[in-house]
């Protein structure tokens, strides 16, 4: 919600709001000139003549109840976004992983080529910590999220989906639904437009004759369209060559880790070519590419300790950031994990557990129950037992967050990465492990 605030801020909108809690984007907000308080106040005070609500905000909140008695018309976040992306040549970043990397890597490419975007982003960059822009061109890029069918009310001119993945099963149903959902999505792309597929995802290859949109492809394993090829991982970042209908175009370097943002980066770049932008310069800007926040995003680094942060909460985005954290070389590498909701817990603990077997020490907190209420049975033992059953005896359950840390910090020794992990309240801790090691004798 915080980045189409700040877009609609930009664009001269009087903009007042409400949150469970005050935030670092609530702040944010405030010193753009928005007016935000609490849910429990209500619309005290506040006089809007519309309401844009997310996916996790339901009748029972107070703010829609008295919403719904005044009359006050309301629309869901992506019904807004959707009707944005009408007036504009957009370009729509979706798939279970790499949304965010890959929606500010385009943006970033635009703006370095001259191209002066709007964007929309469902995190905020490192560089200015935002996740809006009210650019002069047509050109509007978005990262468009499938959750409770959000995407399906979007129209993009362009449309990317980097994998499709078992995720939001609360909400589909089955694997199944939401790969039919992608498959509506993005056969909304126009006979004009252009949907980009990535074909070393099993699921995209799978949906790949289901589609009637015009499209294109991209792959580091598979045949494609546009492929990386000679890719080098390396403690600083990651190399590759670019290579089109089978032809190298140039070379690519990132600061960022991780085979995943070879992949996302390499989805930014086949839309840059796709749409005639100089291809030296969409690599130089992703050669300054610092990422998302809470992408593996380095918080700082204390007495030769380094800590960093990172939103995965999927059992495939655990395993890519520990990959990604491996590759460069700490001497240990120690974890914090907050698991986001009892559904996605129930579901994949088996898989958590084992994207945790290559860190020296893991302690899992308490879940994390955004939207949720607890399911009888469920919680985070579940990983460390069935990491125990793995043989990975580096899991434990630490209780609550505050307690995990505590636990963190009596073990951490110089040479150490630590790696807070989770979408939930773990946010924003990393600043807390540095001052605490700052304040260590």
């Amino acid at each position: 919600m915080a980045p189409l605030a700040e877009l609609c801020i930009q664009k001269g909108f009087n903009v007042s709001g409400s949150d469970q809690e005050m935030s670092a984007e609530v702040d944010r907000l405030r010193s753009l000139g928005a007016s935000i308080q609490t849910q429990t106040q209500g619309l005290q005070g506040l006089h809007p003549d519309l309401i844009i609500y997310s996916s996790a905000i339901n009748e029972k909140n107070l703010v829609m109840k008295e919403a719904l008695q005044q009359k006050i018309p309301v629309i869901k976040r992506a019904k807004l976004l959707g009707d944005l992306m009408r007036t504009h040549y957009s370009l729509a970043v979706s798939g279970t992983h790499g949304k965010s990397t890959t929606t500010a890597m385009l943006a970033e490419i635009f703006v370095h080529c001259g191209e002066d975007p709007s964007l929309v982003l469902g995190a905020q960059l490192q560089s200015n910590g935002s996740g809006a822009r009210n650019g002069r061109s047509n050109y509007l890029i978005v990262e468009a999220d499938e959750y409770d069918q959000s995407f399906l009310s979007m129209w993009p001119s362009i449309a990317i989906i980097t994998n499709i993945e078992a995720e939001h099963l609360d909400s589909y149903g089955s694997l199944a639904a939401l790969e039919g959902a992608f498959v509506e999505f993005i056969n909304r792309v126009p006979c004009h437009g252009l949907a980009l597929l990535n074909l070393d995802d099993d699921a995209c290859r799978k949906i790949e004759k289901q589609i009637t949109a015009p499209y294109k492809s991209y792959a580091l394993t598979e045949s494609a369209d546009y492929q990386a090829r000679e890719v080098r991982l390396e403690v600083s970042g990651c190399r590759y060559e670019f290579w089109h209908l089978d032809k190298p175009v140039c070379e690519v370097e990132l600061i960022l880790s991780g085979i995943h943002n070879v992949s996302n980066s390499l989805a930014a770049m086949a839309v840059a070519s796709e749409q005639g932008l100089d291809l030296s310069k969409a690599a130089e800007a992703l050669k300054d590419f610092k990422g998302a926040r809470r992408r593996f995003e380095k918080i700082g680094e204390h007495a030769g300790i380094t800590v960093y942060e990172d939103y995965a909460h999927h059992p495939t985005e655990l395993d890519a950031v520990v990959k990604a954290a491996l590759q460069k070389k700490p001497q240990r590498l120690l974890m914090i994990f907050q698991p986001h909701l009892f559904s996605r817990t129930r579901i994949f603990y088996r898989e958590i557990a084992s994207a945790m077997k290559a860190v020296s020490r893991v302690w899992v907190c308490d879940i994390y129950a955004s939207r949720e209420e607890p399911i009888v049975g469920v919680d985070s033992s579940m990983i460390r037992d069935a990491a125990k059953k793995m043989g990975i005896e580096s899991v434990e359950y630490g209780g609550s967050l505050e307690q995990c840390m505590q636990l963190l910090l009596q073990e951490l020794h110089e040479g150490d990465m630590v790696l807070l992990v989770g979408a939930g309240s773990i946010g924003g801790k990393g600043t807390m492990i540095l001052e605490a090691v700052g304040t260590k004798k």
